[in-house]
């Protein structure tokens, strides 16, 4: 069968190796597996999606293997469910029976409409404005509502997200379609952590969802490489949003500010609406925490090799120039670019095996070797973050990694010590006053003092 979608990052060495983040749907997730009920797929590169594929998970500290058993059996037939009343959606004062159909392997929704009697065509173009729903995915629980005396439902929910449900019901001859999303109130609390042995750990300590913690690093990731930079005896403090429903406390919902304090430096990041009202992050001095550059071509892996011109090479039993670092991970793990830029070459390339180089803004290009497949083309433009291939073995190496490479002036250099360009992209003056108000509020809870940050 195939298996349900997994999206891996390989966590530091010292704990979670391999660490998942599921792509799954929401009240699937919280009936069968409560360990994992918060976790969502990322989008890492600009609205665009990266290949998904499959984890052994014995390994990880945050998934009993019991848990992983129960993701990737076959899909359970669909159950039914006994009547209840929706007072959200249903106008009629009769209660509604439902029943539930959990989307299995190969199944389309044309398949399941026809399943329960109802209409392919109609239902499918009244929801086209809102998603496509020719596209939908293993896992989710797809509900049908009926009127005690009708043989056919009327109300069709389908979970689009966490928090929105996309609802179709006929009323006056046709199908409707319109969004339900879940209200909260929203509170704000502070969150401190010390780094032991990962930030995983550390984070999920301080009560934070492995949402809430991708987000983090993804907030920090121009700035610190995760793979090498952390150390125990790190800090963290994080102003998180907290959604509340009926008196009940639910989840974390978003980052509101960062002060990430590591062995040589520290770091804040104050979430703010730009002018076009898409929040960003910025610093203390309001400049975009985003840079020209990430930090490493993976998200989360092991710095197994560093930049070593003496290096002797372990398999032509010589010493070799190593221009390069290289990241250790599981076979299939994505490899991002790390700026944007045109691809010059997508190939085999002798000892580096199945080869990408990109050619950035000058003077900067880069290169990565070894990968077991490649999603580009040469002269096609990447955006930074694209997934460009995922890690292999092939060429010249002795397992799975990737050999990351920078040059400068057609000069090789270090990627991890290189001095790389920033944005320097300001808070604009308009919105200046407005961002220091925010600043003066939020930098207490952090307890940081209001100066300026001195970063490499």
């Amino acid at each position: 069968m195939k298996q349900i979608h997994i999206f891996s990052i390989a966590f530091f060495s010292t704990l979670l190796p391999g660490l998942i983040i599921l792509e799954m749907n929401k009240p699937w997730i919280d009936s069968h597996n409560p360990v994992l009920t918060d976790v969502q797929l990322p989008q890492i590169q600009n609205g665009s999606h990266t290949n998904a594929f499959t984890l052994d998970l014995v390994q990880s500290a945050a998934i009993p293997v019991s848990e992983y058993s129960a993701l990737t059996h076959e899909l359970e037939p669909p159950i039914p469910v006994t009547a209840g009343t929706d007072t959200n959606v249903h106008d009629s004062d009769l209660p509604l029976i439902w029943r539930e159909h959990i989307v299995r392997s190969g199944e389309n929704m044309g398949e399941i409409l026809q399943k329960h009697q109802l209409p392919v065509q109609p239902i499918i173009e009244s929801a086209s404005d809102i998603v496509n729903l020719a596209n939908i995915r293993v896992g989710r629980v797809i509900k049908f509502g009926y009127t005690q005396e009708s043989t056919k439902p009327h109300i069709v929910h389908y979970p689009m997200g966490e928090d929105d449900t996309l609802v179709i019901e006929y009323q006056d001859d046709e199908w409707f379609a319109n969004t339900l999303s879940t209200q909260y109130e929203n509170k704000e609390d502070v969150r401190h952590m010390v780094i032991q042995s990962s930030l995983w750990a550390a984070a999920t300590k301080a009560n934070l969802r492995p949402t809430n913690i991708i987000e983090l690093s993804q907030i920090l990731e121009y700035d610190v490489d995760f793979n090498t930079e952390l150390h125990p005896g790190d800090t963290a403090s994080v102003v998180v949003e907290e959604l509340w429903k009926d008196g009940e406390f639910v989840k974390v919902g978003n980052i509101l500010a960062i002060h990430f304090q590591t062995r040589h430096h520290d770091y804040t990041a104050i979430r703010f609406e730009n002018e076009h009202g898409i929040p960003e992050y910025y610093d203390q001095d309001g400049i975009k925490r985003e840079k020209i550059f990430l930090r490493s071509p993976i998200a989360f892996s092991q710095v197994t090799s560093g930049f070593n011109p003496g290096r002797y090479h372990p398999i032509l039993k010589t010493h070799r120039p190593h221009n390069g670092t290289d990241f250790g991970a599981p076979l299939g793990t994505p490899v991002r670019a790390v700026a944007s830029g045109t691809i010059t070459q997508a190939a085999w390339n002798g000892g580096h095996g199945k080869f990408v180089k990109i050619d950035h803004e000058d003077p900067y290009e880069t290169s990565y070797s070894h990968l077991s497949k490649i999603t580009v083309k040469s002269g096609q433009y990447v955006k930074k973050g694209q997934i460009i291939g995922h890690v292999g073995t092939t060429g010249l190496s002795t397992g799975p990694h990737l050999h990351f490479q920078m040059w400068k002036n057609g000069v090789f250099i270090d990627s991890m010590s290189a001095d790389i360009p920033t944005t320097n992209k300001q808070i604009p003056e308009a919105q200046r006053e407005e961002f220091d108000n925010k600043l003066a509020d939020i930098l207490p809870k952090l307890e940081v003092q209001p100066v300026a940050l001195q970063l490499d």
